[in-house]
């Protein structure tokens, strides 16, 4: 299934103070290693949670961590030298810094709708993917 919003924007690219890098590359993949659960205000733990993402994105990943990203940071240390940490510390990242779960449910809706003019959101998203290539309760409703 899917990442959640909250669940994308915890991953790091390298260790900082406050958590351990989560983003791995493995035979040609990016690999997410999240801490997070949806219920951690009742079970006060985090869940561990694995993903590959597909060799495509990776690469469209490993191409912004190489190219994109170095040009960006010398850019951004010129005009001011605050967002440069966050910027070359986790996975999702604006000019501003790290991207929030509100900023990332924002622009998938926006990028979406501009690609196709539906307005499908990432929980619509994570649940169409669950029914299309999921869980057995789903394959049972078949």
């Amino acid at each position: 299934m899917p990442a959640r919003g909250t669940e994308v924007v915890t991953n790091l690219l390298r260790n900082i103070a406050d958590g351990k890098r989560t983003v791995f590359y493995f035979h040609r993949k990016l690999f997410l290693f999240a801490r997070y659960n949806k219920t951690n205000n009742l079970r006060h733990e985090n869940v561990l949670i694995a993903r590959f993402l597909p060799e495509d994105i990776s690469t469209i990943f490993i191409k912004d961590f190489l190219i994109v990203r170095p040009f960006m940071t010398a850019l951004l240390k010129q005009r001011s030298a605050d967002s440069v940490g966050e910027f070359n510390d986790y996975l999702l990242v604006s000019s501003r810094g790290a991207l929030d779960a509100g900023d990332v449910a924002r622009r998938f809706v926006k990028n979406v709708r501009q690609a196709t003019t539906f307005p499908l959101t990432i929980s619509l998203y994570r649940h169409f993917v669950n029914m299309s290539f999921g869980c057995s309760a789903c394959r049972k409703l078949r």
